[in-house]
């Protein structure tokens, strides 16, 4: 090898190396030895131009001055604009800039100086080989930056190493054609660039590796917008006095790097905190509303378990039964209390806060953050509150009346036994039975008046759904009559509730009475009975003339009316007590097709009865070796849930059964027996659980 070898190789390690040592060390030693460097490199390439100096190996020839000092050149604007920001990268732009400039001025000084003096080694350059030289430095740095970008965008390992790349290929290129035409140029960079990239290489896979090293560390700058690099021009502080020069003081070197990176640690951190701690929900979006993180009580307040990547302008629209977009929730949020309709068949009330999410100084926002209270508790006191003071004075009036009435009701039914002795048509019946129905209601309703509990706590018992609608609508039968509206019921699967059963009567009682008034002569209230997520629903319709958005708000008032008859009152208001003091809930809507009003009631379905809903339709075998225990069991198996059931007083008769028919499904075992000992015997034959029986 020769010493031109030698020392080319000896030079190009070199300048591979340094622009990366100083660069790590400008947290102690400042920025200062780095951009020095590339002020030397800078007018050292023209130096070695001018001195001609060609090394080659093998059969490739290497321009000294273009292979050596472009790439260290072209690593430093990668790595100030990568880990130290724009404001930096500008900086060693105008410094190269600048540097080129002055050995420009110097070459030309030593080209007037040449015609005096003997000067050795001179190689004149043309001015259009200068400023192809400084033209290409600014075009290949500026579009160097500009490939890291996009491709850190999408993945930040390859973006170095492809910057640096095509970087020394657009340096090569634009030098060429600027310098030596398009003709010639083209030719020129497919002789050169062999060598341009075999020169390269070194400071390619060096910054990879540095690359790596700082991203380890935490060290990269925040992707930022293409648009910003072509902002120019950057607001300072005008008094350099008060602050530290970022260049020259070495703690503020990387000030930018740090502050970025510290306000993005907090607010990851405050977010993270939050989300793993807060009672509430937490959504964070993106700036069209896909959702990029959500904390466990967003997932179950909006009734979705893996949110993210959904759009949460879709999502909210169905959870609150709106329609609308994005921004316009964003626009409602503040002071608005919305609607949510969610899995268990209760309706929820939230409360939803949103903040935008800003980059810096940017006025738009990058994203959203959502805080989700359920606030359906605060709703149903102030509900509960505004409804108990409307009619706090109705026990003091009520006990004062309630033995007059009482007396008044004794006579009505004796008299209705009389005539029910001497009557024999069967609808005068079938009247009188509704009537005695109602006045059985009726005395019990005044008891409660007498000892002021009307709306005390209900005495819960479990019945049949159908059965409090029936006896109510036996009561408002021979109103409707008069009316002539129709009551149709449509019953549904059998459904029990945990009820007072004075309590519910009553309140289908008003709820038939105000769909009567609010109904025309020749129309019909559709009664209709079924379940919705744990609970029963009945939903009392009519075809009246409807109500507004603005009196369906005031309906459970006390005493609120209209001009039209139907429409709210103290029965709504005193129902709405009722309804909430069982659990359930109470709502008015529109009908779907315009005409009419519906009344929801909603109650959660008896615990006793959901529990053997899972076996519905199936073949089962009740073991008891006290059959008082099973009865209420099989009853409810038989009647509510369409089973066919077998009992069983011994683990041998049950074995005879499933040995005499294979079609066995279930066996209930009492807790008071061992299920494992029959778990063993049939060997699987049957589902086998264990149940405690209710004596009836």
């Amino acid at each position: 090898m020769t010493k031109d070898q030698t020392y080319y190789l000896y030079l190009l390690a070199a300048l591979t190396v340094l622009p990366l040592l100083l660069h790590a060390l400008r947290t102690r030693i400042t920025l200062g030895a780095f951009f020095g460097l590339a002020g030397v490199c800078s007018i050292m390439l023209w130096q070695m131009r001018q001195m001609g100096w060609w090394v080659k190996f093998f059969d490739i020839n290497f321009d000294t001055g273009l292979t050596l000092f472009i790439p260290p050149i072209l690593i430093g604007a990668l790595l100030t604009f990568a880990f130290d920001g724009l404001r930096t990268f500008r900086s060693y732009l105008l410094m190269v800039t600048t540097a080129c400039v002055a050995a420009w001025l110097f070459s030309a000084f030593r080209e007037a100086l040449s015609l005096y003096v003997p000067l050795p080694y001179l190689i004149v350059l043309s001015s259009q080989e200068h400023l192809a030289i400084i033209g290409a430095l600014l075009f290949s740095q500026f579009f160097a930056v500009m490939i890291y970008v996009v491709v850190s965008r999408w993945s930040y390992y390859p973006a170095l190493p492809l910057s640096m790349t095509l970087s020394l290929i657009l340096w090569l290129a634009f030098y060429s054609v600027f310098n030596y035409g398009a003709g010639m140029g083209m030719a020129n960079m497919k002789n050169e660039s062999l060598s341009f990239l075999l020169s390269g290489l070194p400071s390619i896979l060096g910054i990879s590796l540095y690359g790596l090293i700082m991203a380890a560390r935490g060290m990269v700058m925040p992707a930022r917008e293409l648009g910003s690099l072509l902002s120019i021009w950057r607001t300072t502080e005008p008094n350099l006095a008060e602050r530290d020069d970022e260049v020259i003081n070495r703690s503020g070197v990387i000030s930018e790097l740090r502050l970025l990176n510290r306000k993005l640690d907090i607010n990851n951190n405050l977010i993270d905190y939050h989300m793993e701690h807060a009672s509430y929900g937490i959504v964070v979006t993106d700036k069209h509303g896909k959702i990029t993180r959500a904390n466990k009580p967003s997932q179950a307040l909006l009734g979705s378990v893996d949110m993210v990547g959904l759009d949460m302008g879709a999502l909210l629209n169905n959870v609150l039964e709106r329609k609308g977009s994005f921004r316009d929730m964003i626009e409602a949020c503040d002071g608005r209390r919305w609607k949510a309709s969610v899995e268990g068949g209760k309706t929820r009330w939230y409360d939803l806060i949103v903040t935008g999410l800003k980059d810096g100084d940017s006025a738009e926002a990058t994203g959203y953050y959502f805080l989700i209270h359920d606030i359906t508790a605060i709703v149903d006191e102030e509900a509960r509150k505004l409804v108990k003071h409307r009619i706090r004075d109705l026990n003091e009036t009520s006990r004062v009346l309630s033995h007059d009435f009482s007396n008044l009701l004794i006579g009505a039914e004796a008299q209705l036994r009389k005539i029910s002795e001497r009557t024999q048509d069967e609808e005068s019946h079938e009247a009188i039975t509704g009537l005695s129905c109602a006045l059985k209601h009726a005395r019990e309703m005044l008891k409660q008046l007498g000892a002021g509990s009307q709306f005390g706590s209900p005495v819960l018992k479990t019945g049949r759904m159908l059965d409090f609608v029936r006896q109510a609508m036996d009561i408002c039968r021979g109103v409707a009559d008069e009316a002539g509206v129709r009551l149709n019921l449509k019953e549904g699967p059998e459904c029990y509730v945990d009820a007072d059963s004075s309590q519910l009567i009553r309140v289908f009682t008003n709820l038939l009475r105000n769909a009567i008034r609010a109904s025309s002569a020749g129309s019909e209230i559709t009664i209709t009975i079924g379940q919705r997520g744990n609970g029963v629903e009945v939903v009392v319709a009519d075809e009246g003339c409807g109500m507004s958005e603005e009196e369906i708000k005031l309906a459970f008032e006390p005493g609120f009316s209209t001009k039209g008859e139907g429409k709210g009152g103290l029965g709504l208001a005193i129902s709405y007590l009722m309804v909430d003091a069982h659990g359930g809930q109470l709502d008015l809507r529109r009908n779907p097709d315009g005409k009419g009003m519906a009344a929801v009631v909603w109650f959660p379905e008896s615990r006793r009865h959901t529990g053997l809903r899972e076996y519905a339709g199936q073949n089962v075998i009740v073991l008891s070796r006290r059959p008082e225990r099973a009865q209420r069991t099989i009853a409810e198996l038989e009647q509510a849930h369409d089973c066919r059931v077998a009992e069983a007083y011994s683990e041998d008769e049950v074995l005879a059964l499933v040995a005499e028919e294979a079609d066995w499904e279930v066996l209930l075992v009492d807790d008071e027996l061992d299920e494992a000992e029959m778990k063993h015997a049939l060997a699987g034959k049957l589902k086998v659980k264990k149940m405690a029986f209710e004596v009836m």
